[in-house]
């Protein structure tokens, strides 16, 4: 038994030490370093558009009002916000969960008019997203309150009852952009950054070291897994800096990155074997990462004449899998067979490639 564990400790000193070799080479090539730095500033520039955007002051309000209150009607001639009319309570939450800024819905009783014209307190039921910040849930419901007391003749007490909405596990919108973008990230940091790894190995002659070291084959490839996955989640972390109020299941999110990490850089390991010349690498590394992010952006888009068996076919890519589950995490109604088949689809793929990985490396050191 102690033989056994000092054998266990030895691979994990051995693996860690990889990934250890791996990170510091990373940081000291100046082309990984130079396309990183490329890539955080682009996805920093696309993340802060809607940040620039949110400066806009007009806040935008949905109103349900099933019978087309004469309330509304006053509503709609003013300026101070832009009002919009859903035709259902269904249609106003999904309009508030899949907005690009923080929306506030409000629904009418059937019997307002009366309510106004007797003076009555009104008291309404009012729509917030989880991840608008209470003090902005605060600021916007002051300023529907206060809207609304400018219509109401005579005037009367407001009372709005919050009610807080997730979105659907499969709701578009911003839930499938921000998914989207975190996916880029994963891939296109593991496809990118983990290949030139390989390259730099074979540039400095150290890959026949390391073959001829204590390491196995397995022991390598796991060391590299980990240095690529470790880039590819501080890339995350980057984007997760800027949406992290949108995360509900932070598990689910936590159990997609670590996946499509792992995905990512054992596709980039493989791409590092199969190549010598990192002009030809780098065309493949296009090609193969517009057939990786293809399916996240079609399995949302489809429409009904598209071919059933691609759009059956599609939630089986491990890239839409992930995308799936980070989507998922944003929402609370996270279905358990969603979760199964999506992990069972990236663990098996991840199986898939590194037995692959592994059996390219033992080709390499022939």
């Amino acid at each position: 038994m102690n033989r056994s564990f000092r054998n266990a400790t030895r691979r994990r000193q051995i693996i860690l030490a990889v990934a250890a070799k791996d990170i510091v080479d990373a940081l000291k090539n100046k082309t990984i370093m130079t396309m990183m730095i490329g890539l955080a500033l682009t996805m920093l520039a696309s993340q802060g558009l809607p940040l620039l955007l949110k400066l806009n002051p007009v806040t935008r309000v949905v109103v349900y009002d099933p019978t087309g209150s004469s309330l509304m009607e006053q509503l709609k001639g003013r300026d101070q916000f832009r009002l919009i009319q859903a035709k259902s309570l269904e249609e106003m939450e999904i309009r508030i969960t899949e907005a690009s800024e923080v929306m506030i819905g409000v629904a009418f009783p059937s019997d307002i008019d009366e309510m106004v014209e007797h003076g009555d307190e009104l008291v309404l039921e009012s729509y917030l997203v989880h991840w608008s910040s209470r003090s902005k849930r605060q600021a916007v419901s002051e300023f529907l309150k206060g809207q609304l007391l400018g219509v109401i003749d005579p005037p009367a007490a407001v009372q709005l009852r919050e009610n807080i909405l997730y979105p659907q596990p499969d709701a578009s919108g911003r839930p499938f952009v921000v998914s989207m973008s975190l996916v880029m990230v994963i891939v296109m940091v593991g496809g990118l950054l983990v290949p030139y790894l390989m390259m730099d190995e074979k540039e400095s002659h150290t890959m026949e070291t390391l073959l001829v070291s204590p390491a196995s084959y397995s022991q390598v490839v796991m060391g590299k897994s980990i240095a690529g996955a470790f880039y590819c989640i501080c890339g995350v972390a980057v984007m997760l800096a800027f949406y992290h109020a949108m995360v509900h299941s932070w598990w689910l999110a936590i159990l997609a990155v670590i996946g499509g990490a792992l995905f990512s850089v054992t596709i980039g390991l493989l791409m590092g074997t199969l190549f010598n010349n990192p002009a030809s690498m780098n065309l493949w590394l296009g090609v193969l990462l517009v057939l990786l992010l293809s399916p996240v952006f079609l399995v949302d888009t489809m429409g009904p004449l598209s071919p059933s068996l691609l759009k059956s076919a599609l939630p089986y890519f491990p890239t839409a899998a992930v995308a799936e589950m980070l989507r998922a995490s944003f929402s609370s109604g996270i279905s358990a067979d969603m979760i199964l088949r999506n992990v069972v689809v990236v663990a098996v793929s991840n199986a898939l490639l590194f037995v692959l990985v592994v059996w390219r490396v033992r080709q390499m050191d022939r």
